[in-house]
């Protein structure tokens, strides 16, 4: 049975359809991709779209000397994740080191994403998708789709205890043509971006707002899983502050070190809610 990722919220697919992507593109249980951290100041360029198009991160460098070191993301049949209980929708998880955990479903004609884990260093923060999950694909996902999907869940936070979250993501297959990426240059990219808004109300600090957006590329030519991500959550935690997360995950090793260790701006409470949530080209 085919298994997809999702890599940092992101379904990851081959491209072997070209421009049309169906279930069957999706990857299996035991595929293995490294990462490396890049830096997180560089543009999104959420304004190249269309088809033809070039973006351009040939200068990029990685965050920090550390990064030199490559995560692994690997996929897992949901009955050997710790998590299996929380996802009981699930059949698979993607458990990226020192990333966010996915958990996801197939159904012939989409992709569902049943929530995420992420750990602060000594906590595990758990969103459930366990009202109404966040179809992360419509195939067939070509050029120009672009679709809003309804979420409705929960969180269990440390120290807080389950709390109420829903709102909706909008995905959209924006941009083809080529990346350049470090010394690399890919030719035949498909770009998806996706941007997800959840609410919820956090006992002791109140109503607060969780944006994600992210934009991945993907290459034909040299792998099936996701050549560049890039990505961003904002939390607005109202009078207790907010928090600002950026990410650049590249296939591609970079040169040069940005040194920047201060893109993470953190709020007076550390607790948030923190649903990422993309899709496919």
């Amino acid at each position: 049975m085919k298994k997809t990722l999702l890599l940092f919220s992101v379904f990851a697919f081959s491209l072997s359809h070209a421009q049309s992507i169906t279930v069957d593109d999706t990857l299996s249980t035991g595929e293995v991709m490294y990462y490396y951290a890049g830096d997180t100041s560089v543009t999104n360029y959420d304004a190249i779209t269309g088809t033809g198009v070039t973006w351009d991160y040939s200068n990029l460098a990685y965050l920090e000397l550390t990064s030199t070191t490559a995560m692994q993301d690997t996929v897992i049949d949901i009955v050997n994740s710790p998590f299996a209980s929380d996802y009981p929708g699930a059949d698979y998880h993607d458990n990226f080191n020192t990333g966010v955990q996915t958990f996801l479903s197939n159904t012939p004609d989409s992709v569902i994403t049943h929530g995420f884990v992420f750990n602060d260093g000594s906590s595990d923060y758990v969103i459930r998708y366990n009202i109404d999950p966040l179809t992360s694909a419509k195939f067939p996902m070509t050029q120009g789709v672009s679709y809003t999907d309804a979420i409705d869940g929960d969180a269990v936070l440390p120290t807080v205890g389950v709390t109420a979250l829903s709102g909706s993501a909008t995905v959209s297959v924006d941009g083809t043509g080529t990346l350049m990426l470090g010394g690399a240059t890919y030719t035949d990219v498909v770009r998806v971006k996706t941007v997800e808004v959840l609410n919820g109300n956090i006992t002791l600090i109140g109503p607060v707002t969780v944006t994600r957006t992210s934009y991945v590329y993907y290459s034909n030519s040299t792998s099936n899983m996701p050549v560049f991500i890039h990505g961003q959550v904002f939390a607005d935690l109202g009078a207790s502050g907010s928090i600002d997360l950026k990410t650049i995950w590249s296939k591609d090793m970079l040169s040069g070190f940005a040194g920047v260790e201060d893109e993470i701006v953190t709020a007076e409470v550390s607790i948030y809610p923190n649903p990422a949530s993309t899709i496919v080209t």
